[in-house]
């Protein structure tokens, strides 16, 4: 990857979107880019489904699933199939961020989930899972230099159980109602679902949760008097040194002003990762209104929310290059979600999640 691709010098971690319609796989092993967000979304849902298993801290599962999106960056999925490189980011993420597990027991469960078999008693010993073990170990190498050894991962889920714990401690309890609890369920399940979409090598943690909040403000606002877009217009020039001490929510209302305020991000940012969530959830539409009860309402309104206008067409990197259409029109055809690989394709939206009412949670207590 070129450096002049990075976004943010003070880190590397943080692309231009135009980096992910040249990642190594599409470059090197020429894979699709429809192909490479799918891979990359049900290894991130595979990371999830094996750490709920292994009972590690969700912190432990957003950290791998960010070390999955890095590895990417700099390897191809041609190269390193997304269950084992999954493995590495599960085993490396639990020693990183305090809650270790052994490797026989994460190549047990991974092994358990991607070939749909129970998993090995305690006591006995395949030489099937001898190879996840020694497959995840040395592949753990290769994740180490392709991260520098740089571990630090900030979450959007702390942030945002920031914005909401100081909800609460600046407004009147009888000023809060079951639409501001519904408002923080689905900011977290967003925020969940962010990680299956590159948004973190992509956009500040601050921003993307700035993002999740704004989505949920945008469904549970009533009544939807003005979009998305007028609402990022209105927060022009409000960015300033001073960080997250500008907001107040004394009167028990917050709106996308207060959280742009409280992140201290930068609207035209803010949009463009608002842009890729709902394109993601375009991408994959068709699919999860298969799946369970509880998720096609939450899709449903997701779906109505209005595009905000992008800074550039790199940013629809979900949806198909039309010669000749309006970058940011919705015309723009969307990505159609498929396996590629004989097996069905699943969900990969969140089940919903319930904000922490307390930072325990994402200190490794959950």
């Amino acid at each position: 990857m070129d450096s002049k691709e990075i976004k943010d010098t003070r880190s590397q971690w943080l692309f231009d979107p135009g980096a992910l319609w040249k990642t190594p796989s599409i470059v090197f092993s020429s894979i699709s880019r429809e192909r490479e967000l799918l891979d990359r979304a049900r290894g991130v849902e595979f990371i999830f489904r094996v750490g709920v298993q292994l009972q590690i801290s969700l912190t432990a599962m957003l950290t791998a699933a960010t070390y999955f999106h890095r590895f990417y960056m700099r390897y191809s999925f041609g190269d390193f199939h997304r269950v084992e490189t999954a493995g590495s980011c599960i085993f490396l993420s639990t020693k990183i961020e305090e809650c270790g597990r052994k490797v026989r027991d994460v190549a047990n469960i991974c092994m358990s989930k991607a070939q749909g078999i129970p998993p090995v008693p305690h006591e006995e010993e395949t030489p099937e899972l001898i190879r996840w073990q020694t497959k995840i170990l040395a592949n753990e190498e290769t994740l180490l230099e392709a991260l520098c050894f740089d571990f630090f991962v900030q979450h959007p889920h702390a942030l945002l159980s920031d914005l909401f714990e100081r909800l609460h401690k600046d407004c009147d309890p009888k000023d809060l109602n079951e639409k501001h609890f519904t408002l923080q369920d689905y900011a977290w399940s967003i925020a969940n679902d962010s990680l299956r979409t590159p948004l973190c090598i992509l956009h500040s943690s601050s921003t993307i949760a700035a993002a999740c909040f704004a989505i949920a403000h945008a469904i549970v606002e009533e009544p939807k008097h003005t979009t998305l877009q007028e609402r990022l217009s209105e927060c022009s020039g409000l960015i300033s040194s001073e960080g997250n001490e500008e907001a107040s929510f004394h009167n028990g209302n917050i709106s996308i002003i207060d959280a742009v305020k409280f992140f201290n991000v930068q609207p035209s940012e803010l949009g463009d990762a608002i842009v890729v969530l709902l394109d993601f959830y375009h991408f994959q539409a068709d699919y999860i209104k298969t799946t369970v009860d509880g998720q096609v309402e939450f899709l449903d309104q997701i779906l109505q929310v209005a595009y905000p206008s992008p800074s550039s067409h790199e940013v629809h990197f979900y949806r198909k290059n039309i010669p000749g259409t309006e970058p940011g029109s919705q015309q723009l055809e969307t990505l159609k979600l498929s396996s590629g690989d004989g097996d069905t394709p699943t969900h990969l939206t969140s089940d919903g999640g319930q904000t922490p009412k307390d930072s325990q949670a994402m200190n490794g207590q959950d």
